[in-house]
């Protein structure tokens, strides 16, 4: 069995409080005694990896990842509520009781499962994003698990954690689950080619807006940074699959132009900025069927940034423009400041439209809040669903 008494991981975390980092130690002993005569590693590895990603990437509170790290034991034996709040406290026992009440088993999600998790939005977003975060651990250890189980797994992931993870900002989450998703698609392959291609091309593209940002009479606190918006393998499906079939996107040189597929962010300090960089950018011929403002206009949740589309040369590229300090939101949505801000609730209702519509529905117990969830809050907000059409594994 693999040591959860792990240095390497433990080292790993952001405890700037000797409580906390009592309290993590805890949870590894606590771990180890009662897990030493069992065999599971697969479970082992899941509570690390959701632990480790919880702290380094969302900085998130000492109790959450606790609570994420020992759930799973408190289920297997069947240790009281008392007794977790004895060693740990009320908010770990909280957490952990809400964990708890999901399908024991991790490859099937029933409906009672996802009514659970709409619930957990509403109830503690932060065990929530435990799920979410855990999906991302299991399809790092996936392969192992039979083929229909892996389908099942996949096919909920595509159809409702994903669009979870979009409607609370958290780009970070919801761009893991696709790209982990993808690689079991029959498209994987073909959309990594078309991402190669179009990376190859960025470089001489932005040293061309560069050039012109030089000779032009614009002046900036800081220097306008350009960073390579690399798309993934699932985004280009995507977008492939709404212009022509990838196959002739690849062979056909004129379309690979055409696709917008080449994408750039482009940094600046202030917002005001963001509109000076874009009168630079609009200095190219403009696609203005594609251009978005979500700094200036009225926004259902934190995203902020503008789009446009351009074409530098032959090739029609993709522009977001914000501050870094957008961008970071734009990442990590409600938890973005995780690490200063512990009252996620708060956040989510003054900030989230389809949270006071969440909340107002899961009043009322005899409403089939699954379906309601899917088709009132789903269906609108978030992108079309894409069936994976799965490899022969």
């Amino acid at each position: 069995m693999l040591s959860i008494n792990n240095d390497t991981i433990r080292n790993s975390y952001d405890l700037n409080k000797r409580e906390d980092y009592r309290m993590l130690n805890h949870a590894y002993a606590f771990n180890s005694w009662y897990n030493a005569d069992k065999t599971d590693e697969f479970s082992e590895i899941v509570a690390n990896e959701t632990a480790l990603f919880l702290s380094i990437d969302f900085h998130a509170d000492i109790d959450t990842i606790v609570a994420a790290l020992i759930y799973r034991t408190v289920s297997e034996n069947n240790i009281d509520d008392s007794q977790v709040k004895n060693e740990f406290n009320e908010d770990v026992m909280y957490k952990v009781d809400l964990l708890n009440r999901f399908n024991k088993n991790i490859f099937q999600s029933d409906k009672n499962d996802k009514e659970l998790m709409i619930r957990t939005i509403v109830l503690d977003v932060k065990v929530a994003i435990i799920k979410l975060v855990e999906r991302i651990a299991i399809l790092h250890n996936i392969d192992s698990i039979s083929y229909t189980k892996i389908c099942d797994f996949l096919k909920d992931t595509f159809n409702f954690y994903i669009p979870i993870a979009q409607l609370l900002g958290i780009y970070n989450i919801k761009s893991n689950l696709e790209d982990l998703c993808f690689r079991y698609d029959t498209k994987y392959d073909l959309s990594n080619l078309v991402v190669a291609k179009t990376t190859d091309k960025y470089n001489e593209i932005i040293e061309t807006v560069k050039k012109k940002l030089n000779e032009s009479d614009l002046t900036f606190k800081e220097d306008v940074e350009f960073k390579n918006n690399k798309k993934s393998g699932y985004s280009i499906c995507k977008q492939a699959g709404e212009l022509n079939e990838i196959n002739n996107i690849l062979i056909n040189e004129t379309a690979l132009k055409l696709s917008g597929f080449c994408s750039a962010k482009c940094f600046v300090k202030t917002k005001e900025e963001c509109y000076a960089i874009l009168s630079l950018i609009h200095s190219y011929p403009c696609r203005y069927s594609d251009f978005c403002d979500f700094i200036g206009g009225n926004n259902d949740d934190e995203y902020r940034a503008i789009h446009t589309q351009v074409f530098v040369g032959e090739y029609l590229v993709d522009f977001h423009i914000c501050t870094k300090e957008m961008d970071h939101t734009n990442t990590y949505g409600v938890t973005s400041n995780w690490k200063n801000d512990s009252d996620l609730q708060t956040r989510l209702m003054n900030n989230y439209a389809f949270y006071k519509e969440l909340l107002d529905a899961t009043f009322f117990d005899k409403i089939d809040l699954y379906r309601y969830f899917m088709n009132n809050i789903i269906d609108d907000k978030k992108d079309d669903k894409k069936t994976l059409e799965l490899k022969n594994l």
